[in-house]
């Protein structure tokens, strides 16, 4: 029965990643025609620092609510009102972070205040996705997640189309889409996840102190990996010449989906491993 599960796990994830992967690549054609290389250079700059920045500024903590949601220790409402919190936080220190560096830059690199406010949001968004999907994960929620992880990847094909058409292509727009897909992914999952969880009543303040720990320790053991993954975009637009980076940007933002497949896989096996640690603690096996 379990292996049962499992398989169909693997079957529902595998569907919605191979769904994402083809709307990634749609994504990526559109935003190179609408934007052009020059501009798409800039928008991979912004990007890089918003993904790095959801990843560092998150502290960690969607792993450690995961954890501590597959191990009973905080249910799913109050993780969620954490990671709330903890992504307004990331994407104010993004808003901030962003502003003070671009005073010090020149040219493709520079941040605008409209710029900096669409990444921050765009941030925070990622971020609660991350939780989400955590969240769902531990608890065994994959297969009613895949919904949101189709419509974070396909929302933005759509989008990119309409402002293709309609000649209104911008990296502002570009950042409100991206911002949009996230939230909408993030909530829609947990609801499609949870149905009938309210996030209302204590317990938050209890679910973020818990989570903190694992948070920090997976945030120290995959930091430079968070930052290895985009450092070279940024290099590429500091370098480069603007078209040139441009197109590098669309060529590594095209591979980067084949990482999908892998991290589908991780996910349900991260579902079955902490559940089987959750079964183990409570018999007495492990501490």
């Amino acid at each position: 029965m379990k292996g049962f599960r499992l398989s169909g796990a693997f079957a529902g994830a595998g569907v919605a990643q191979g769904l994402a992967i083809a709307g990634g690549v749609t994504a990526q054609l559109l935003l190179a025609r609408g934007l052009g290389a020059d501009e798409r250079g800039r928008l991979g700059f912004q990007m890089a620092l918003v993904f790095m920045g959801s990843h560092l500024l998150a502290l960690g903590l969607h792993w450690g609510l995961a954890v501590q949601v597959a191990r009973g220790v905080t249910q799913p409402g109050p993780s969620m009102r954490a990671a709330t919190v903890q992504s307004l936080a990331a994407g104010c220190a993004y808003f901030l972070g962003a502003l003070a560096l671009s005073a010090w830059l020149s040219g493709a690199l520079r941040v605008s205040f409209a710029e900096a406010l669409l990444g921050a949001t765009a941030l925070s968004g990622m971020v609660m996705m991350s939780a989400s999907s955590g969240i769902a994960n531990a608890a065994m929620r994959l297969s009613q997640y895949n919904v949101a992880i189709v419509a974070w990847r396909v929302m933005p094909v759509v989008v990119y189309l309409i402002l293709w058409l309609t000649g209104r292509f911008s990296i502002g727009a570009a950042l409100a889409t991206n911002a949009a897909a996230s939230w909408v992914a993030a909530l829609l999952g947990y609801r499609l996840a949870f149905p009938g969880v309210s996030w209302s009543g204590p317990g938050a303040l209890a679910a973020f102190r818990a989570a903190l720990p694992n948070g920090l320790s997976a945030l120290r053991a995959n930091g430079l990996v968070y930052l290895q993954q985009r450092l070279d975009v940024i290099m590429a637009v500091a370098l480069l010449e603007p078209a040139v980076a441009g197109t590098y940007v669309v060529i590594a933002a095209a591979a980067e989906l084949a990482v999908s497949p892998a991290q589908s896989v991780a996910n349900v096996l991260f579902a079955a491993l902490a559940t089987g640690t959750r079964a183990m603690s409570s018999s007495g096996v492990t501490r």
